[in-house]
């Protein structure tokens, strides 16, 4: 999730969506999930795959960015990038139900 350094977790920064008016590239939602992980106790809780663990990355449909955009538009495509991602995440999680109820 690009929720930039510092967060808060699960909150799209506004960055890549000016990153990707200006460049004309796409956005392409990736994620990944683990049978096993370790969790940091970071704010993002980064996740570190165990040994030999299965690991599944996913990725969704490339969104497109107007190169023109008013505010109201651009809070409108930032939270459906981020709501797109967060789906995918849970997608993803729903494959190693045991590790993730935690």
């Amino acid at each position: 999730m690009p929720d930039g350094p510092r967060g808060p977790r699960h909150v799209l920064k506004a960055g890549i969506i000016a990153i990707a008016q200006k460049s004309r590239a796409a956005i392409l939602p990736v994620t990944f999930a683990c049978s096993r992980a370790w969790r940091l106790k970071s704010w993002d809780r980064f996740t570190l795959p165990k040994p030999f663990s299965k690991t599944v990355a996913l990725y969704g449909e490339p969104i497109f960015i107007p190169a023109e955009m008013d505010e109201a538009a651009f809070e409108s495509k930032r939270q459906e990038i981020e709501q797109r991602m967060l789906e995918l995440e849970t997608e993803a999680e729903a494959l190693f139900p045991q590790e993730h109820k935690l």
